[in-house]
């Protein structure tokens, strides 16, 4: 009777030790706890485990939390963009603490994504490797570009006018801005009796008031107030006399340029005489070639340049 009274209680004795044995927490030093973790931080401190934005020549921290260091021999961290390797090392010395984090610097030079990734290497545990990507952006200037003053293709024009003439002349296609800025056009000092600008034209009644030499300074000016100067002088004669030859004014090709490597190229010049214009002509490889008058502006095409 006492053997078989024994022998269940000893049964369950053995059931319970079996499930507090079952429910104890795991150790926390176990080797199946060793892993790592990969972490991207930005400078503005943004931290992410999968991707970040920064822009050229910002420092960016790449971070390995790791977990149980005694276990890892070693880890490869690489940094590639396009498949071509930017960055690579291998570390292999850990702290001998719990946990352990590494941090490493970097910065890029150019933009595009770049592809971080770490393959650690274990002889006690199996772990995974483990990515993360970085986008590189250009920098956004917070300083103005320069502004740049207009420019008048000519410091000085020369027109040959009688007394009975109206004359009038595009603004607009003597001066530009390096910026693309609106030109504003004024006259500088008193202006001539029968001169002014409207919508960017000199507009000149020649008179007998007028007859003589007379200069007239041209302002341009952008929207910041930077300006440029012409002067126009207006050779004015009595009517029925000339006296004066035909002035030309080149605008294309420009008054500096010495070399013109094009098989076709299209002259643009201003010509004017007080007696009148009759023709404008080029005469080229023994061709003539008669000018075109459009807004104001003679143009005549040259070709069969030797490039």
């Amino acid at each position: 009777m006492l053997r078989r009274s024994v022998l269940p209680i000893m049964v369950l004795f053995v059931v319970i030790i079996s499930i507090f044995q079952c429910r104890l927490p795991q150790n926390p030093a176990d080797p199946s706890n060793t892993r790592i973790e990969l972490l991207l931080r930005n400078s503005l401190w943004t931290q992410s485990n999968l991707s970040i934005t920064d822009t050229v020549g910002k420092p960016i921290q790449v971070g390995l939390v790791i977990n149980l260091p005694e276990n890892i021999d070693s880890i490869r961290l690489s940094v590639t963009a396009e498949g071509k390797a930017l960055f690579d090392t291998l570390l292999q010395t850990f702290s001998s603490s719990y946990k352990d984090t590494i941090w490493k610097a970097i910065s890029f030079a150019d933009t595009g994504y770049k592809l971080v990734s770490i393959v650690p290497y274990s002889k006690v545990v199996t772990l995974v490797p483990a990515s993360a990507g970085i986008t590189i952006v250009k920098k956004t200037s917070t300083i103005q570009p320069d502004n740049h003053p207009p420019k008048w293709t000519e410091k000085t024009l020369n027109v040959a006018l009688n007394d009975t003439d109206r004359y009038e002349l595009d603004l607009s296609s003597l001066c530009s801005d390096p910026d693309n800025d609106a030109l504003n056009f004024a006259i500088s000092g008193n202006p001539l009796p029968g001169d002014t600008i409207i919508n960017n034209f000199y507009v000149f009644q020649a008179s007998s008031l007028t007859i003589g030499k007379n200069s007239v300074e041209l302002i341009a000016s952008d929207p910041s107030g930077l300006k440029d100067t012409m002067d126009l002088v207006l050779n004015i004669t009595t009517s029925g006399n000339d006296n004066s030859p035909p002035e030309v004014t080149i605008i294309a090709p420009d008054r500096d340029s010495s070399v013109i490597n094009v098989e076709n190229y299209v002259v643009d010049m201003l010509c004017s005489d007080a007696s009148g214009i009759d023709s404008v002509y080029a005469v080229f490889n023994g061709k003539t070639t008669s000018a075109v008058l459009k807004n104001g502006h003679y143009k005549i095409a040259i070709t069969g340049l030797v490039v």
